[in-house]
């Protein structure tokens, strides 16, 4: 009797067309499997239950006796015991609709205590060492940013995870994109929140005319396959015509482009409002799209103090971000201090051997063993070959062969396209507007199934920003900046 009940919710977990319908049919399906009971319950191994219980009502006993240096000591021994195994995929990877009853208690409690140590009287806790203290804290904690992999026409896919975690607060304010991502990432952080509404109410406003296969004239004196000047159309339409600088100070949001070397002995470089804020977002983001083969390198553009567009060194040309550096982690852990990656990972090479989330027993273990010892005779094949054919027209691509095997292509939180064989015939395509809401909506659900933890992973750092923009803006700061830049 109980198995049709659960078949339907079933169906409706799958059918769901908002988060909250989702979120409706995910706690009734763990009611119905005793998942509930399972969050009611302290106990796990992969967390310390008794000592996160009593540091739980510990904080909650500091905050309501109105002190402050014991609650500040016990918030840092805590935060830093705990938030490394409370962010842990096992704690999440049982009950659908979330982790441990104990673990929101306490990490509510957190909030709570911050948000009251920002709300202190002046006699009590001084506005000046409030915030200084508050920007401290959110330095050691660092900041999560969202990256946004390449992909062709799957790239349309990350509007609807950009979506999903916009409209529940959870957009993190640092994001990079490479290739198809960089023209979602640079769409998105190109708008104010209200222009921003508007994009996601209105997807059949996108511009979707991306690819245009360049004409037989054209095919041998260019060498490529696609036409340039139609991409750059797409992305202006879609983009605007900004610049770093100019697209930070209006969404208030660091956009980071990445694009890769043409030439030998030069590095990936990150764009963003920081490294390079005269730069143009339009070339900026067709330099990260310009896949070899497919279109030509770019130069980068540059706007001067006088307005006028001229070429940013102009003896260097730029190809696609994902060849090189699909995802930037280590620069942008250097530069924004990021301590938290979230992947919206779209790339056909890597999407059909990511690993499910409950993995069967042996069998994806031994898939993921096969490909890891692929891949890495894979590139000992083509460094070898590269190293001994110096001269060759070859090298360079075998350079970008290796780039690619290389990188690491998850982050601490992944969401990826499904895998579903039958898209591939539309990687190079145009998509008409029910493609392009399909991969929204693909987008969207793959992102409800993570909201909880994402939530609970990002809480400490969201709340530490927040009271360090309010304090700012309050006079504390005698500067009058609020440090937000990164």
């Amino acid at each position: 009797m109980q198995a049709l009940p659960r078949r339907r919710l079933q169906r409706a977990l799958a059918s769901a067309a908002t988060y909250e319908e989702w979120r409706t049919a995910a706690e009734a399906l763990d009611r119905s499997e005793g998942l509930w009971a399972w969050r009611s319950e302290d106990p796990s191994p992969y967390y310390d239950h008794i000592l996160l219980r009593r540091q739980l009502e510990q904080l909650r006993e500091l905050r309501q006796s109105g002190v402050v240096s014991p609650l500040i000591s016990l918030l840092q021994e805590s935060l830093y015991r705990h938030l490394s195994d409370l962010g842990t995929q096992e704690l999440y990877g049982s009950a659908r609709s979330g982790t441990k009853f104990l673990i929101h208690d306490y990490l509510t409690e957190v909030e709570t205590s911050l948000q009251h140590l920002a709300g202190m009287p002046e006699r009590s806790f001084p506005k000046k060492e409030k915030l200084k203290g508050f920007r401290q804290a959110e330095r050691v904690f660092g900041r999560p940013a969202l990256m946004l992999s390449g992909g062709g026409a799957f790239g349309i896919y990350h509007l609807g995870v950009v979506k999903a975690l916009w409209e529940q607060g959870l957009l993190p304010r640092i994001i990079s994109g490479s290739s198809m991502g960089a023209i979602v990432a640079a769409g998105v952080c190109a708008r104010d929140e209200t222009e921003l509404a508007a994009f996601f109410a209105h997807p059949e406003h996108l511009y979707r005319t991306a690819f245009r296969w360049q004409r037989p004239s054209k095919l041998l004196s260019e060498r490529t396959l696609c036409d340039q000047d139609q991409l750059l159309h797409h992305i202006v339409r879609n983009v605007g015509d900004l610049t770093f600088l100019e697209a930070y100070k209006r969404s208030g949001r660091m956009l980071s482009i990445t694009v890769s070397p043409n030439r030998a002995r030069q590095k990936p470089r990150l764009l963003n409002h920081i490294t390079t804020p005269e730069l143009t977002l339009a070339h900026a983001v067709l330099a990260s799209c310009a896949l070899p083969v497919l279109y030509p390198p770019v130069r980068l553009q540059r706007q001067t103090v006088q307005g006028q567009r001229v070429p940013y060194a102009p003896d260097e040309t730029w190809i696609d971000g994902s060849v090189c550096s699909d995802l930037p982690k280590m620069r942008l852990a250097r530069l924004a201090n990021v301590n938290q990656f979230i992947v919206s990972q779209a790339n056909p090479h890597v999407i059909p051997f990511i690993p499910p989330p409950k993995p069967r027993p042996l069998v994806p273990p031994a898939r993921q063993a096969l490909f890891a010892m692929a891949k890495a005779n894979a590139v000992e094949l083509l460094t070898f070959v590269r190293q001994t054919s110096q001269g060759l027209f070859w090298p360079p691509v075998l350079d970008h062969l290796v780039a690619l095997l290389r990188q690491e292509y998850l982050g601490d939180l992944t969401i990826h396209l499904p895998f579903k064989p039958l898209l591939y015939r539309k990687l190079l395509s145009n998509p008409s507007l029910e493609e392009v809401q399909h991969y929204i909506r693909l987008g969207e659900q793959a992102v409800w199934p993570h909201l909880c933890r994402l939530r609970d992973r990002t809480l400490v750092s969201r709340t530490m920003q927040e009271i360090v923009a309010t304090l700012s803006q309050s006079g504390a700061d005698p500067s009058g900046t609020s440090d937000q830049s990164a």
